[in-house]
């Protein structure tokens, strides 16, 4: 019975193994299984020189396994190599015992050993099928990240667009403010002729009271000067307001560009949310897009606060320019001017009055 035993055992490894030496991972370990699964039967029965040669065997082919294909279940190979070893060690010297045969016995270890080399079998084709299942899993993963990161670098491309014409908006807008601190300072020259015009003004109605006619000519070239001195503060006014509406409406495109800026990081955080795989590794990147938000958000508030200062010196400006009322000086009357001073002429307490 013995030998029936190993007859079916060495048919069902014929038959695992193919022929022409083409062997994978499954049929190596189905072979070495079947190997040492005589070893067992023949160490049971005393037969220890032909467990001795089935025990290395069984080592001899999970070594194999293990140099062919390292990723095979290392855990099961190393214990099933360990187990051949300690019992080549523990058979180590030992001969061979006659022990009594019991052929209905014999029978049943076969058919069991069939049994369960059927059900072992079926298992590692599970194995097989899910190892590929994974596989594809793990590949439409890959290509579900792929995609992801291609629609974040978009957006990526998306943002620099934006922060670019930030920039461009940010130096329109800085131009525009030295252009309108260039006005400014006419402006202030221009008034500063105009005190000038206005001091000398003062000194000749001093000299009316005695020469009116030549009062009269000193009056008429200083209402000429002081035309020409309204002029150019009307003229730097209007180049002022033109400056100011080209800065709001490059405020007006930096406010639509942080709410594009804020769409986007809106959308970023759902692609983010949907991709739970490539959160890990794009939240530092996120984060750092969410601090130039921020930084955008404090730039346009620094610009929306250097609007109001603008528009408080605007206003400041306006009263400044606005024409003292004359003044009526008695001493300086004359006979031939009894109203005073023209309409248009500022005193000195006045001038101290406006600055």
């Amino acid at each position: 019975m013995k030998s029936v035993l190993a007859l079916g055992l060495a048919v069902f490894a014929a038959g695992v193994l193919p022929a022409g030496g083409e062997t994978n991972s499954i049929q190596l370990q189905t072979a070495a299984y079947v190997a040492l699964v005589r070893a067992d039967m023949a160490r049971d029965e005393g037969s220890y020189t032909e467990a001795r040669s089935l025990y290395q065997r069984a080592l001899e082919l999970y070594q194999t396994i293990s140099e062919k294909d390292p990723a095979w279940h290392p855990d099961i190979v190393e214990f099933r190599k360990a187990y051949c070893r300690s019992q080549l060690e523990a058979l180590r010297g030992r001969a061979d015992k006659t022990l009594p045969k019991d052929p209905a016995a014999a029978a049943a270890v076969l058919e069991r050993l069939a049994e369960l080399e059927a059900e072992h079998t079926n298992l590692l084709t599970r194995v097989v099928l899910l190892e590929q299942a994974l596989r594809d899993a793990h590949a439409e993963r890959d290509r579900q990240q792929k995609a992801c990161e291609a629609e974040i670098n978009e957006l990526k491309r998306t943002v620099q667009q934006q922060e670019e014409a930030l920039t461009r908006s940010a130096n329109e807008y800085r131009t525009l403010s030295n252009r309108l601190a260039a006005a400014i300072r006419e402006l202030e020259s221009a008034r500063s002729s105009w005190e000038s015009e206005r001091s000398a003004n003062q000194r000749l109605r001093e000299e009316l009271a005695s020469v009116h006619a030549a009062r009269e000519v000193e009056r008429a070239a200083w209402e000429e000067s002081l035309s020409k001195a309204e002029t150019a503060r009307d003229a730097a006014g209007r180049e002022r307001d033109e400056a100011l509406r080209k800065r709001d409406m490059a405020l007006e495109d930096a406010a639509r560009s942080r709410a594009e800026a804020e769409r986007l990081q809106q959308h970023i955080g759902l692609l983010v949310r949907a991709s739970s795989a490539a959160e890990d590794r794009h939240r530092a990147a996120l984060a750092q897009w969410e601090q130039q938000l921020a930084e955008l958000r404090g730039e346009c508030d620094r610009l929306r606060a250097q609007l109001e200062e603008l528009n408080k010196n605007r206003a400041e400006n306006a009263v400044r320019q606005d024409p003292p009322a004359p003044s009526s000086d008695p001493h300086n009357a004359s006979p031939s001017d009894p109203a005073g001073p023209g309409p248009d002429v500022v005193t000195t307490d006045q001038a101290g009055a406006n600055p």
